[in-house]
């Protein structure tokens, strides 16, 4: 536009289909609200962003403006089949579940960049997320009643972030900034109570995560490193699995400690390397039961880890990228370890 000023526009679109056959016995699929043993989805999916930016100045100082404005969207169809006709199993019998899932989210953000001394610079954002869930149920049955329903979400969501130049190959920042995750449909598929209907009970998590590191330009490459802190508050996690169908539930907070070193170089003209290494302990604040508390179904205390998260993880990988077009040739390895 001008040049102070530039106008960015994005827009994405794509498409996806999956069926699915669940090892789920005939005899649960006879109940009148039962979705069958076959999953079928087609989904399609895109959005846009657009975004303004302008390079000014506050107090004879470089300050960046940035506004825009994020859409995305999915339309889902859903269907349910039983997974036998008669005595054959394996195959796509008859319809059990039929509806239209549709989830978008509109969102505003700005930002500011202000390099406020020679060697200081403070970022600001705010985005304001709201994401809205509607589903149209079309098969309804003398057992199955119309299961349609509407959910919306919305947090407004802050950053800011302090950065000090310390010497030209070497900065140090502080950030902190709030986190929203809703639920997805695969979430809201099924309620916990095995009661018809998606889980619009499901609550969103929201999380808020401190961070500090360092940055160096060290021989052939860049150095990173950094130390951060995560608290969340109604963590998504399982209500259980019966029938090949998992549930969710929120179940209170959760915290994360963490460390991540990082580096990145250059080796020779087009070989370029990267190592990496992240220990991250994450653990629950508050007790909750995976499902109705029971002699069976014990509590899960606090302090326990949480599952399917590495303790210890590391990544090396080593890239031939050549400056023109051609073949890029690259090998990597990854390690976890639990505890």
């Amino acid at each position: 536009m001008s040049e102070r000023t530039d106008l960015r526009v994005m827009g994405y679109y794509g498409q996806r289909e999956t069926r699915q056959f669940l090892s789920i016995p005939i005899g649960p699929q006879r109940a009148p609200s039962h979705s069958g043993g076959v999953i079928w989805l087609k989904r399609q999916y895109g959005g846009a962003d657009i975004r303004l930016t302008s390079r000014v100045s506050l107090a004879d100082r470089p300050l960046t403006l940035v506004a825009g404005l994020a859409w995305d969207t999915m339309r889902e169809a859903r269907k349910g089949y039983e997974n036998f006709i008669g005595n054959q199993l394996g195959v796509q019998g008859n319809l059990r579940r039929d509806e239209i899932n549709n989830v978008w989210n509109l969102d505003p953000y700005v930002q500011a960049s202000w390099n406020f001394a020679e060697s200081w610079t403070l970022d600001a954002g705010l985005r304001y997320s709201n994401v809205h869930f509607k589903s149209s149920d079309r098969y309804i049955t003398n057992g199955n009643a119309d299961d349609s329903g509407t959910a919306n979400y919305s947090k407004l969501l802050p950053v800011i972030a302090l950065n000090y130049q310390a010497t030209p190959d070497l900065s140090l920042y502080i950030t902190a900034g709030r986190g929203f995750e809703t639920p997805t449909f695969n979430e809201l598929s099924y309620r916990a109570d095995n009661e018809p209907g998606l889980n619009f009970g499901l609550k969103p998590s929201v999380n808020t995560t401190l961070e500090a590191g360092i940055k160096a330009n060290v021989g052939y490459g860049q150095l990173t490193a950094a130390v951060f802190r995560t608290y969340t508050k109604d963590e998504i996690v399982s209500a259980g699995a019966s029938g090949g169908r998992t549930t969710y539930q929120n179940a209170g907070r959760t915290l994360r400690d963490g460390v991540e070193l990082a580096w990145d170089a250059r080796l020779y003209r087009n070989l370029r390397a990267h190592l990496s290494y992240t220990y991250l302990h994450a653990r629950y604040r508050d007790s909750f039961c995976s499902g109705p508390c029971s002699g069976a179904n014990p509590q899960v205390p606090a302090g326990n880890l949480i599952p399917g998260i590495a303790r210890n993880s590391a990544t090396a990988s080593l890239a031939w990228e050549p400056n023109r077009a051609g073949t890029a040739v690259s090998m990597s390895t990854i390690w976890v370890k639990y505890t």
